[in-house]
């Protein structure tokens, strides 16, 4: 409601009616989903749906760098090895993964047909070695913090079970690691033998920049957040309108040589959502995230099946990587990756029914 009454304040309501029609979409999705599902064995089909289509994707973006491209035709991958999978750009696409990682982990450790085990573990390897071509530093970083946590779950919610698996989980471990160390080596072979070595010191140089705040990017988007806040500062409480932010970027943007004269989006969901709704559109959206987030300690704690509580972890960690890469990055403004957002809020919320006999 914050979203459409932000209309009537747009400069011009029709700059929002992109963003407002995929908000109102997956809140759609969100209600369908947890008004459906019943049942254990729905949710274990959304998830194998979940992991099927990720697959599929994963399998796409490794062609991309052989030169099969029929549907994106992404003229980096050859180059630069930076796939970018059918969503159009290498961050969205490890942006996608990133959500989708957690859940192979979890199915990984519950799954008790073989299989599925090794689909499942060959799947999340294949995951890492295309998060890793992406170079996308914000997921990489996001997908560190959310596997700790994970970890620490596992340790001290599901140690027995933790200790059942533990030859699984170092399995899948030590094969992470190798795959890591053959790319390397892979990428400092000389010229003459790899032809693609120029992904190398792209990913040094990138490494560098960041931790310098030397990168292009990073200086970019520090312009950008400056435009922001002084955005926020004129218009606190009830922001420019939906999808505004774009429009009213170059009035107060730092004119600097070299740096974008012009941003669609801000780069930090937070922020945006304050820039255009103002600070009740930020309150509402940090009550989203609180109230999920309690939903899913009261889920943890009330669930005693070992396959449940570890849907319900996995899900909640990958909205926590979501959140985590929202501070740099925008997923909710890309289509796919906002859809996969609300249908994992929306399955999460639905798994009271599956496992607690009761909705909410």
């Amino acid at each position: 409601m914050i979203n459409i009454l932000s209309l009537s304040w747009s400069v011009d309501s029709s700059l929002g009616k992109e963003d407002l029609s995929r908000l109102v979409f997956c809140i759609i999705l969100y209600f369908l989903i947890i008004t459906t599902i019943r049942e254990k064995k729905q949710l274990n089909s959304i998830i194998n749906v979940l992991l099927f289509l990720a697959g599929l994707e994963i399998l796409y973006s490794i062609s991309q760098l052989f030169g099969f491209d029929p549907i994106v035709k992404n003229i980096y991958s050859v180059v630069w090895m930076r796939m970018m999978g059918t969503i159009g750009h290498h961050n969205f696409l490890s942006e996608y993964l990133m959500m989708i990682m957690p859940l192979m982990a979890g199915v990984y450790l519950t799954t008790t047909n073989k299989y599925k085990k090794v689909f499942t573990g060959l799947l999340f390897l294949l995951s890492i070695l295309v998060a890793i071509l992406t170079l996308t530093r914000g997921v990489l970083i996001s997908l560190i913090v959310v596997f700790i946590l994970m970890s620490i779950y596992l340790l001290r919610k599901n140690r027995e079970h933790f200790r059942n698996q533990k030859r699984q989980i170092f399995l899948i471990l030590s094969l992470s690691v190798i795959l890591f160390l053959l790319i390397n080596i892979f990428l400092i072979l000389p010229s003459s033998i790899v032809s693609r070595v120029k992904i190398f010191s792209i990913a040094k140089d990138r490494l560098t920049q960041t931790l310098t705040l030397k990168s292009r990017s990073v200086q970019s988007r520090f312009i950008i957040w400056d435009s922001a806040l002084k955005m926020i500062k004129e218009k606190p409480l009830l922001g420019w309108g939906i999808g505004t932010f774009k429009f009213h970027f170059l009035d107060y943007r730092k004119l600097i040589k070299d740096f974008p004269e012009e941003a669609e989006n801000v780069h930090n969901e937070y922020l945006q959502v304050w820039v255009e709704t103002g600070l009740l559109g930020l309150v509402m959206f940090i009550l989203l995230v609180v109230f999920y987030f309690r939903e899913c300690f009261l889920l943890l704690k009330q669930t005693k099946d070992f396959q449940g509580s570890m849907q319900i972890a996995a899900f909640m960690f990958s909205i926590t990587g979501v959140l985590i890469d929202s501070l740099i990055n925008f997923p909710l403004r890309i289509t796919p990756n906002a859809i996969t957002f609300w249908y994992i809020l929306g399955v999460t919320i639905a798994s009271y029914s599956v496992y607690n006999n009761r909705i909410s």
